[in-house]
């Protein structure tokens, strides 16, 4: 459903397990350009309203990035519970006032680790999330996400695209990050266990899979 009250629309949907510990898979809605993720624990069938969600997620509303453009969850820290994973591409970074201190564009990836509690309405790493950010302006970092157990370690691995990832035209990253601690605030080129660069827009789309049927999972990018 429309929220009326913003006139933003649905953006990304994502059927996850069990992200608030009840022991039901829970429904994720992220809203485009309002940057805003809700969860709804074990939804009944038929329509939803958006404000009758269960968990209300954001972060900062100046630069919300449209977080959630891109979902996944998987357990990145081993815990035994689901982690909920959003790709805000349009993030940006600023670290001064002055124009030079600033990235439009760069990107996120934001964790909110598990389970997520009806408590919880601000995404950030003061409440021990993590954020993984892209490198430069226009990375796009968190455009495309998955997941899986790529390093065979017995631990899930988060995938990230950013496929505009340099100031050089044409440069992309894509990188495969594991054991991804609680209030981790890095860029994807130094968390990644596994990092590519190419060109023609690489990381605009990934996905996991066993695609050779040899028991481990692969990543086609």
């Amino acid at each position: 459903h429309k929220d009326d009250t913003q006139y933003h629309y649905v953006s990304q949907v994502h059927m996850a397990g069990d992200l608030m510990g009840s022991g039901d898979d829970t429904l994720v809605v992220a809203v485009d350009s309002y940057g805003a993720v809700y969860l709804f624990d074990s939804p009944s069938s038929g329509s939803l309203d958006i404000n009758d969600n269960d968990v209300y997620l954001d972060i900062d509303t100046d630069r919300n990035g449209d977080m959630g453009d891109e979902l996944a969850s998987a357990d990145l820290d081993d815990d035994g519970n689901l982690d909920l994973i959003m790709g805000a591409p349009s993030y940006d970074y600023e670290y001064g006032d002055e124009y030079w201190q600033k990235y439009y564009n760069r990107g996120a990836v934001w964790v909110a680790y598990g389970p997520i509690t009806a408590s919880r309405t601000r995404v950030d790493t003061d409440h021990d999330d993590s954020v993984i950010h892209g490198r430069a302006s226009y990375a796009a970092a968190g455009a495309s996400l998955a997941s899986g157990d790529l390093t065979g370690d017995g631990v899930d691995d988060m995938v990230v695209g950013a496929p505009t990832s340099s100031t050089s035209a044409g440069t992309c990253q894509v990188g495969v990050i594991g054991d991804l601690s609680s209030g981790t605030s890095s860029t994807l080129a130094n968390s990644s266990d596994w990092y590519m660069e190419a060109s023609n827009r690489c990381g605009s789309a990934v996905g996991v899979g066993d695609q050779n049927d040899d028991g481990y999972l692969d990543l086609a990018v």
